[in-house]
């Protein structure tokens, strides 16, 4: 496995982090159109230097954008050519993504990086991340919660130059209950 969190340290932060980010995420909701969200934690864990964390901020605000303009081509260039992810590849994610265009009219995505690990050697950024995809359902006009994710690791890798999704370590997942989820931003 390339990057291991303490899962006692994620288990008491990440559960009151996600109950807080669902809180805000309600109130936004509430009071207006649905809009897209990316920040750092405010004591996020930053090993990557300031041009690196803007250029991997820049990659999910170009990925939000997309998302809200339904912009099928932009959001899929956002992934890597080498995507994988539980089996799934680029063509199997452009599948979800247009299915959740057709179902939603709206999307809301946060997410809060708690921790940024940039690899050098091997071009791979590592992103320990809370978040959340709320949407307008089509058919019946109501706002649902569509996915959600607590300390899951985004892992990115530099390509044709920018930072693209590529997927997870499958192997370093270790199931729940319920075994392992299914995030289409993952």
């Amino acid at each position: 496995m390339i990057f291991k969190v303490k899962p006692d340290f994620c288990r008491m932060a990440g559960r009151s982090f996600f109950i807080t980010l669902f809180i805000l995420f309600l109130i936004l909701w509430s009071i207006g159109p649905l809009m897209a969200k990316t920040d750092i934690g405010k004591n996020a864990e930053i090993h990557a230097l300031p041009e690196e964390v803007k250029e991997l901020m820049a990659t999910f605000e170009r990925m939000d954008k997309a998302i809200q303009s339904k912009n099928l081509d932009v959001l899929m260039n956002s992934y890597s050519k080498n995507y994988s992810h539980f089996g799934a590849d680029r063509n199997e994610m452009r599948k979800v993504w247009t299915r959740l265009f057709q179902d939603y009219k709206e999307l809301l995505i946060g997410h809060t990086f708690n921790r940024i690990h940039i690899d050098r050697s091997k071009r791979m950024a590592y992103i320990v991340c809370t978040g959340l995809v709320f949407g307008i359902n089509t058919r019946t006009g109501k706002k649902e919660r569509i996915d959600g994710w607590v300390d899951e690791v985004h892992y990115l890798i530099h390509e044709e130059g920018e930072w693209k999704i590529l997927g997870h370590d499958v192997e370093s997942i270790e199931p729940g209950r319920f075994g392992a989820a299914f995030h289409p931003l993952f």
